[in-house]
Parts: structure tokens; sequence; C-alpha cells
């Protein structure tokens, strides 16, 4: 407990009491810890990936790896290959993330939950409200699938 409130302080009775007055205050907490992160992400939908892989598969790799003459220089031809459709197809962006949010929010599903609650307070029986309601649900829904292949953690280490 000490490590999260400083000394008690005791004062005289208050009022008529015999008893002295405690007073325990929490401790200031740290500032400059930012509660936001930024993360690496690409767009894996079903039709980027099939489009990634209409790209693999129009390259003549018999051609194209036998034209070098060492392992070294293949594997560098194909990495290279493969940044390059993936960097064209499905390029990285950056987003900002509350490390406190669960892995789904997202900026669009905060939008909308922000819609939905001012339709809320200005008339909780409105079509709007119910359409906000309805939007944030199926976004929600659809939130909750892995639709982004967080890359952050790995890039660097390799």
């Amino acid at each position: 407990m000490a490590e999260f409130f400083s000394p008690a302080e005791i004062y005289p009775p208050f009022g008529l009491s015999d008893h002295n007055t405690v007073l325990v205050r929490p401790k200031e907490r740290e500032i400059g810890q930012s509660s936001r992160k930024f993360v690496t992400v690409r767009d894996t939908r079903a039709s980027n990936k099939a489009a990634l892989g209409r790209y693999l598969s129009s390259i003549a790799w018999a051609s194209t790896i036998n034209s070098k003459d060492n392992c070294t220089g293949k594997l560098d031809t194909l990495t290279d290959l493969i940044k390059i459709g993936l960097n064209h197809i499905m390029p990285e962006k950056v987003i900002k993330v509350h490390t406190n949010d669960a892995p789904w929010m997202s900026t669009k599903l905060k939008d909308l939950i922000r819609m939905r609650q001012v339709a809320f307070y200005s008339n909780n029986n409105s079509i709007q409200f119910k359409f906000y309601r309805n939007a944030v649900n199926r976004e929600r829904k659809l939130s909750t699938t892995p639709s982004i292949l967080v890359l952050s953690t790995c890039q660097g280490k390799n």
C-alpha cells in the first residue's frame, strides 16, 4: 500500500469527536507515459491476397532464379520480388493504437460509437440512433476477425 499512498497525516479530532482525523492521499502519478503507440500494419483482405497471388504466379520464376549463380543471389532476387509485390499490393501503413484498447478497436469503430452516443443523447428512440447502433454492431463483428497483419513486433529483429 505504501507504494500507492503517501504517508498518513494525523490531525486533531474533528468537531466533538475524541478520535484523531487521519488523512491518506494517493501518490502523484508520473506524467509523460503515453497511452498511445504506433503500429505498422498491412491490409490483408482476401482481395489483396488474391492480387498478390496473381502477381507472384505471373513471374517467370525459373528464368528469374536461374539467372543468378549462387544461393545468396537467388535468395536476394526472391525476397526482392516478394517485397516489391507486397509493397505495391499491400503497402505498410502506420496507425495509432491506444495501449488500453482492445485489439479490434479502430478509429472507424470509435467514430461510430461516438456518433451513436450523440444520437442516443439527442433522442434515444430516433432512427438515427438505431442506424448507428446497427452500424457499431456490424463494424464490431467485422473488426473482431483478424483482418490486418501486425508487423511492428517483427521489424528489425531479423
